[in-house]
């Protein structure tokens, strides 16, 4: 009995300090601001200081300008004017990711800052 209320201490303790890393991740001190169609909390989680229905969206409230990245439809729906595969790309056709996306080095993001596998303004 005292195993199974241990692993039941052990299991919660596992679950709050991920909870606690979640939302450490979407905090936004030290510019760590999400681009346009980027999942988010508060308002102030996206550079553009509008989170509406938990997606970052420019201030006029339209899908157009997401980040390269984000899940799209027409190239209209991008910063670069790029829809991809039905993701936001650069120009170039390079894999320069914006903030708040997923990522593996600097040189996948735009902002040359891939920090803890997520793209960061520097």
């Amino acid at each position: 009995m005292h195993a199974r209320s241990s692993l039941k201490a052990w299991l919660t303790g596992s679950t709050l300090v991920l909870a606690l890393i979640a939302m450490t991740g979407l905090a936004t001190a030290g510019g760590k601001k999400l681009g346009n169609g980027v999942a988010c909390t508060f308002n102030s989680d996206c550079e553009s200081n509008n989170c509406s229905f938990k997606v970052c969206k420019s201030r006029s409230g339209s899908k157009k300008a997401l980040t390269n990245g984000a899940a799209c439809t027409f190239n209209s729906d991008c910063e670069s004017n790029n829809c991809s595969f039905k993701v936001c790309k650069s120009k170039s056709g390079g894999k320069k990711l914006g903030n708040g996306i997923a990522c593996t080095f600097n040189s996948d993001c735009e902002s040359n800052n891939c920090s803890f596998k997520v793209c960061k303004k520097r």
